[in-house]
């Protein structure tokens, strides 16, 4: 596999964790929150109300940490190209 395709699938079990913690103790956690947090802060607030519904908040964590999650593997496969040759 491919160093961003490993990251994403990192970044999405960062998101279902993250959910799950949320969907057990009752509160956000602080994956879901750093989320929250920065949907509110780029005036996309409207996605911050998703997060009341489990399977909402799921999928966008998902989502959003598996985009990063890939990025941060193709900078690091970039990165570790580099210093192997």
């Amino acid at each position: 596999m491919k160093s961003w395709q490993i990251g994403a699938i990192i970044g999405g079990a960062v998101g279902v964790v993250g959910t799950a913690i949320t969907v057990i103790t009752g509160d956000l956690s602080a994956i879901t929150l750093f989320l929250w947090l920065l949907f509110a802060r780029s005036g996309l607030g409207m996605f911050g109300a998703l997060f009341m519904y489990p399977h909402c908040e799921l999928f966008i964590s998902v989502l959003v940490y598996g985009i990063f999650g890939g990025i941060i593997g193709h900078i690091y496969g970039r990165i570790r190209g580099r210093w192997t040759k």
